[in-house]
């Protein structure tokens, strides 16, 4: 069975409810339990990652000290829109699943610094992601991605974004003002040319394109 946990930080772990239905044993979760009021407030870190969930309910968006969310390898479609009321996130995890969409309340995230969505079926990213300003990494590699927003030149805190195995032709001019980027990552796309403002990537460490 999967379990929440919380950060250690006390002199014992704080008891969570599960949140995984009992009902598949000690077999992967397919899906899970809405989370208890009691215990809405406790929740910083949640792990569901490779079971076989195939949706998320709404009532995840009730954990609001959620932290950490972590959704890896599992057979998500879609995620509900109530995910933007997790506010406080900081890291969320959601690659290795089946999404086909991402919902612009993704913006809400103000203070996520960390957001997976590699290795999925992503075709193209909301242009809301530009008000995720604390945003340090940005990990959107192995999606069915053609283009990427303009917006993305407002992610001013980025350090690593992984762009590879898409099927871009080309990247933002805007991509330049990412000065604070380490790492970017465009191989196994279908890159025609550069911008030529990647030259005001002067923090750039690692660039790999073929």
């Amino acid at each position: 069975m999967v379990h929440a946990r919380l950060p250690l930080g006390g002199p014992a772990p704080v008891p969570v409810v599960p949140l995984v239905s009992p009902q598949d044993g000690i077999s992967r979760a397919k899906r899970l339990r809405r989370p208890c009021a009691a215990n809405r407030s406790e929740h910083r870190v949640l792990h569901l990652t490779d079971n076989q969930l195939r949706s998320v309910p709404a009532e995840i968006g009730q954990l609001a000290s959620l932290r950490e969310l972590y959704l890896y390898g599992n057979q998500l479609t879609s995620v509900p829109v109530e995910i933007g009321q997790l506010t406080s996130l900081k890291k969320l995890n959601l690659g290795g699943n089946q999404l086909t969409t991402v919902p612009a309340e993704i913006g809400q995230f103000t203070s996520l610094l960390w957001l997976s969505l590699d290795n999925n079926k992503l075709t193209s990213v909301p242009a809301e992601i530009e008000q995720l300003k604390s945003l340090m990494r940005l990990w959107l590699a192995g999606n069915q991605l053609t283009s990427v927003p303009a917006e993305i030149g407002q992610l001013t805190s980025l350090r690593e974004l992984l762009l590879k195995g898409n099927q871009l032709t080309s990247v933002p001019a805007e991509i330049g003002q990412l000065t604070m980027l380490r790492e970017l990552r465009l191989e196994g796309n279908q890159l025609r040319s550069l911008p030529a403002e990647i030259g005001q990537l002067t923090s750039l460490k690692k660039l790999t394109i073929s």
